[in-house]
């Protein structure tokens, strides 16, 4: 694969705008790194990692319950604006 090319997939990655080909491909490609090389991870550094993957979780789970909420309320502004429509709809007939 060219190196543009890769270093393309691999920003795309990054950003989470690849395809699902391409992700593989990336994951795959990292496997076999960390196989070849013989690198051994450092306990704090695992440590570290992992809360940077709990942090970024939990702020996903917080931004999606909020979006939930968000549509949650629309549909209940919505509901009360329809009724009232209808109700005044109603009483002017």
């Amino acid at each position: 694969m060219e190196t543009k090319n890769a270093k393309e997939i691999l920003e795309r990655y990054r950003q989470g705008t690849c395809s699902e080909e391409e992700k593989s491909w990336v994951e795959n490609w990292h496997l076999q790194q960390l196989k070849e090389s013989r690198y051994t991870a450092d306990p704090e550094d695992i440590t570290r990692i992992q809360e940077e993957v709990k942090t970024k979780i939990d702020a996903d789970i917080h931004y999606t319950i909020k979006r939930i909420r968000r549509k949650n309320q629309i549909l209940k502004i919505s509901a009360v604006a329809a009724s009232l429509v209808l109700l005044l709809g109603a009483v002017t007939s």
